[in-house]
C-alpha cells in the first residue's frame, strides 16, 4: 500500500513493482500476506547493526552539517561581495565573487553526499535541498531592493485592489474572474498589515519548499526508495532554471497540481481506483492495453519474459474505505482552489488524469474526473462575460520566447543557449529511461506509461494557449517533476528483487541489501556498507550528473537578471504614475520591463500597448542627433491619444542594452533633447527616473 494510507484492515502495508510504482503491484493476497510476515520476522542481529550504522550516521550528519555551514557562511559573505552594477550579459554570474560558486558547491556536495552515504539519512539530504533552494532561489531576494520580475507586480495590484475594496470586479481583467491566490493574500494582507511588496521577494524560496514538499509526497506514489526520491527531487530542483516560481497563481497551483497527482497515485497504488470492466468497452480498453504490452515487449526486446512483470490491470484495492473517502474529498478540495485560481491548471490536471486512466485501467476515476470538469465548466462560465469578450485560448501565437531584432550583449546567447540545453537533456534522459524501465518490467507499459502520460500532458495545452510565447515554458514547469522521475531512471536504474522483509533491493544502492535491511543491520545476503563502503554500487552516475546540470541552472536562471532587476526607483515612479495620471490620459513607456499596475488604481491607469524601444522606425529616429526630439513626438502623435505621459526608468534601460534594442549612451541623450523641448514638460524626476508629460497641439 502507498504510505499514507492504510488498509482496510488496519494495518499500514507496501506495495511496490519492478519500477517502483505502487500501482503496477498485483501480487495475490496471499503473496502480500507473505511478505508482511517475513518483514515481522525477528532477527537477532539487529541489534548489532544498528550499533554498526550508528557511527556511519554520525559522520555523515558531521559531515553534512560542516559541509552546509561552510556553504551558508560562503554564499553570505559572497552576496556582501556581490558587485550589481557588473551585471551583463550573462547575468548575475557577473557580478558574482568566486565564493558564490564555492557556495553552490559545498551545498552540491553535501547533497550529493547524503545520495551516495549508507546508510541513507532523509534528515540530513532534507537539509541539502532546503539549504540549495536557499542558495539558489533566495539569491535575488536577499541581492535586490524590490521583487525581481516586471510581471510580479501586476499581481500585486490586484492582491491591493481586493485588500480596499473587499470583492472582485469581473469585467476588470481575467485575474479578477480567477482570484483564489489574490484573494488569499488579500485576505492575510488586511489581517496581518503585512504589504504584499515585501513578501513578494521571498515567493520563490517560498513557493519552491512548498513545491520539494509536495514533488517528494507524489514520488512516494511511485518510488519505492527513500534514496531514489530524494535523488529525483534533487534532479527536480536542478531542473527548475524558469522562473516560474514568483507571487503567481500558477506557482500555487502547479503545487496543488503535484498534491492532487500524489494522492491519486498513492490511492491507485493501494488499488483505490480498480474495478472489473463492466461494459464492452472497458473489455476492450484491457484488450488493447494487452496488445500494447506484448508490442511494446517485442520492440525494447526486454530482458525479462513477457507477463514477468506484473500486469496491466492492477490488483483488487486494499484500501480502507474511509481512507479512500478522505484521500477523494482532499482531491476535490484542491481541485476547487486550483479552478478558481488559474485558468489552464485545471485542463492540465485533466489530461493528467484521463491519461491515467487509460494507461492504468483505473476505472473508478472517471467519476473524479467529471466533477473536476463540471467545475471547470461552471467556473469558466461564471467568468464567460470577460471570457467571450477577450477570449480564453490563444491558437496562432508563439509558443516559445521571441527572440529580439536587436544585437543583445556578448552571454546572452550562451545562457539561451544554455535554457535550451537544460531542457532538450532532461528529455534526452527522459526518453532515455522509459526505454530502460520497459526493458526491464517484462513488457509492461503500464508503469513507464503513467510516469511519461504525467510528463507529456502539459505539453497538450500548447496548440490553445501560446502564453504570449511562454507556452513551452510552462509546459515543461508542470513536466518537469515527472520528466526528473525518467531521468532518474536513466541515471540511476530501479532494482527488481525484493528481500525478505519485502523491502525493494535497489542493485546500486547495495548488493544483495535494501536500504531497510541496512538500516536495522540484516542485509540478506550478509554484506552490509557503511559509510562511503561499496560506492561502486550507489548512484555515483547521479553525483556525476546533478552537478553538470547545476552548471546549466546558473547560467539559466540568472542569466537574465540584468532585466529582471527592479529598483526602488522604477518601484516609487510606477506608484507614482498610478496614483497621479488621470484616467483620460494614456501612459506610454520607453520600453519595456516597468513594474506597473501595483496599485489598487491599476484598472483606471490607460498603458499603451507598444514601447518606443520596440518600434524600428522611432528606435533608428532617435539615434539621430538633432532628431531625437522629433522621432518621439512622431510616435506619440501616431498613437492618437491627446495626452500621453512618458516613462523612462533604469530597468528599462536595462532590458534595451541586454537585449540590443538601444543604447543607454543614445537613452541618455533622448531624455535630454525632450528635457529641452518646449512640448514635453517633466512632471516626475527621481532616482534615475523621469516622466515627461505630453500633449497633442492644437490645430
Amino acid at each position: 500500500m502507498a504510505p499514507g494510507f492504510r488498509s482496510g484492515d488496519g494495518r499500514r502495508r507496501t506495495k511496490t513493482g519492478p519500477d517502483g510504482v505502487a500501482a503496477i503491484d498485483s501480487r495475490s493476497s496471499s503473496a502480500r500476506a507473505a511478505a508482511v510476515d517475513l518483514a515481522r520476522v525477528p532477527d537477532a542481529g539487529i541489534q548489532v547493526g544498528a550499533l554498526r550504522t550508528a557511527p556511519a550516521s554520525r559522520v555523515l550528519f558531521a559531515c553534512v552539517a560542516a559541509l552546509l555551514v561552510a556553504g551558508i557562511v560562503a554564499w553570505w559573505r559572497a552576496l556582501a561581495d556581490t558587485n550589481l552594477s557588473a551585471t551583463g550579459g550573462v547575468g548575475l554570474l557577473n557580478a558574482f565573487p568566486v565564493t558564490f560558486y564555492l557556495a553552490v558547491a559545498l551545498v552540491v556536495g553535501a547533497v550529493v553526499l547524503t545520495l551516495v552515504w549508507a546508510p541513507f539519512s532523509r534528515l540530513a539530504c532534507s537539509a541539502g535541498l532546503v539549504t540549495f533552494v536557499l542558495v539558489i532561489f533566495g539569491t535575488p531576494a536577499v541581492l535586490y531592493s524590490e521583487p525581481q520580475y516586471a510581471w510580479v507586480y501586476k499581481h500585486i495590484g490586484v492582491i491591493r485592489y481586493l485588500e480596499l475594496h473587499g470583492s472582485v470586479n469581473r469585467t476588470v481583467d481575467i485575474y479578477q474572474n480567477w482570484p483564489g491566490l489574490f484573494a488569499a493574500n488579500a485576505w492575510l494582507a488586511k489581517a496581518t498589515g503585512l504589504d504584499p511588496l515585501r513578501y513578494a521577494a521571498w515567493a520563490p524560496v517560498f513557493f519552491d519548499l512548498c513545491l520539494l514538499a509536495a514533488v517528494l509526497y507524489a514520488f512516494g506514489g511511485i518510488i519505492s526508495s527513500p534514496r531514489r526520491r530524494y535523488g529525483a527531487a534533487f534532479l527536480w530542483l536542478v531542473g527548475s532554471w524558469i522562473g516560474q516560481d514568483y507571487l503567481s497563481p500558477q506557482a500555487m497551483t502547479v503545487v496543488l497540481v503535484v498534491v492532487v497527482l500524489g494522492l491519486v497515485l498513492r490511492i491507485g497504488g493501494a488499488g483505490g481506483w480498480n474495478s472489473e470492466p463492466r461494459t464492452d468497452l472497458g473489455r476492450s480498453g484491457d484488450a488493447l492495453r494487452g496488445r500494447a504490452a506484448r508490442r511494446i515487449h517485442r520492440l525494447v526486446r526486454s530482458s525479462r519474459p513477457f507477463g514477468s512483470g506484473a500486469p496491466t490491470t492492477p490488483a483488487a484495492s486494499q484500501l480502507g474505505g474511509r481512507d479512500r473517502i478522505i484521500g477523494i474529498a482532499l482531491i476535490l478540495l484542491l481541485c476547487a482552489a486550483i479552478i478558481t485560481s488559474h485558468q489552464l491548471s485545471p485542463g492540465t490536471l485533466l489530461f493528467d488524469l484521463i491519461l491515467l486512466v487509460i494507461v492504468t485501467g483505473w476505472r473508478r476515476l472517471w467519476p473524479i474526473i467529471l466533477v473536476i470538469g463540471i467545475g471547470e465548466i461552471a467556473w469558466i462560465l461564471l467568468a464567460w462575460p470577460f471570457v467571450s469578450k477577450f477570449g480564453l485560448f490563444t491558437i496562432d501565437g508563439p509558443v516559445t520566447p521571441v527572440v529580439s531584432r536587436g544585437m543583445p550583449l556578448a552571454g546572452v546567447a550562451l545562457v539561451q543557449d544554455a535554457s535550451r540545453a537544460m531542457g532538450i537533456a532532461f528529455w534526452v534522459l527522459a526518453l532515455t529511461g522509459v526505454v530502460r524501465m520497459l526493458r526491464r518490467v517484462g513488457g509492461n507499459p503500464a508503469s513507464p506509461a503513467a510516469i511519461g502520460a504525467l510528463a507529456l500532458c502539459p505539453y497538450l495545452v500548447i496548440p490553445v494557449q501560446s502564453y504570449g510565447g511562454e507556452a513551452a515554458l510552462r509546459a515543461y514547469l508542470f513536466s518537469l517533476p515527472w520528466l526528473a522521475v525518467l531521468a532518474l531512471e536513466a541515471i540511476w536504474p530501479s532494482g527488481v528483487r525484493v528481500d525478505v522483509h519485502g523491502d525493494p533491493v535497489h542493485s546500486h544502492e547495495t548488493p544483495g541489501t535494501s536500504a531497510k535491511a541496512v538500516r536495522a543491520g540484516t542485509p540478506t545476503n550478509g554484506r552490509q556498507f557503511h559509510g562511503l563502503q561499496g560506492l561502486r554500487h550507489r548512484p555515483w552516475l547521479l553525483a556525476i550528473v546533478a552537478p553538470v546540470l547545476v552548471v546549466g541552472l546558473l547560467f539559466s536562471y540568472y542569466g537574465y537578471a540584468l532585466s529582471n532587476e527592479m529598483t526602488t526607483s522604477d518601484v516609487v515612479a510606477a506608484t507614482w504614475v498610478e496614483q497621479n495620471v488621470p484616467a483620460a490620459a494614456t501612459v506610454l513607456l520607453f520600453g519595456p520591463s516597468l513594474p506597473n499596475r501595483l496599485t489598487a488604481r491599476y484598472p483606471v491607469v490607460n498603458y499603451y500597448g507598444l514601447t518606443l524601444a520596440t518600434e524600428p522606425a522611432t528606435v533608428a529616429g532617435m539615434q539621430i542627433p538633432g532628431q531625437r526630439a522629433n522621432a518621439v513626438r512622431g510616435a506619440l502623435l501616431a498613437t492618437g491619444r491627446n495626452t500621453i505621459y512618458l516613462v523612462v526608468t533604469p530597468s528599462m534601460g536595462n532590458y534595451d542594452r541586454l537585449n540590443g534594442l538601444f543604447p543607454n549612451a543614445a537613452m541618455s541623450a533622448v531624455v535630454a533633447d525632450l528635457r529641452g523641448a518646449r512640448d514635453f514638460t517633466v512632471v516626475y524626476d527621481q532616482g534615475h527616473s523621469i516622466v515627461f508629460r505630453w500633449s497633442r497641439p492644437a490645430h
